[in-house]
């Protein structure tokens, strides 16, 4: 299968990478939260609001805080996560998901 390449600039384009890349994040998110179960009465984080403290409801737990102190002060970790997360994270949510369903 031949893929068409198309002038952009000085560089020739992949047509279907320009294509995809008009689809963003938000049109991600927004179809996403379109196909929550709206029946379902448990409450929705939005992950992408990137700060939860505008849910009062959700509160920290001081082993969260203290955890991420100790991180910051051993400057292990003092770049960003890997976009897909990291193993232990991805693990983490994954268990919780089962849990909750």
């Amino acid at each position: 299968m031949e893929t068409k390449l198309k002038s952009c600039g000085k560089f020739r384009c992949n047509e279907k990478l320009e294509k995809q890349k008009k689809v963003s994040a938000k049109v991600i998110m927004n179809m996403v939260i379109d196909n929550v179960n709206k029946d379902d009465g448990r409450p929705v984080v939005p992950l992408a609001n990137g700060d939860p403290s505008v849910f009062p409801s959700f509160r920290t737990a001081i082993q969260a805080e203290d955890a991420i102190v100790d991180y910051v002060r051993s400057a292990k970790f003092n770049n960003y996560a890997p976009i897909v997360g990291t193993l232990q994270a991805r693990r983490l949510v994954t268990g919780l998901m089962i849990v909750w369903s």
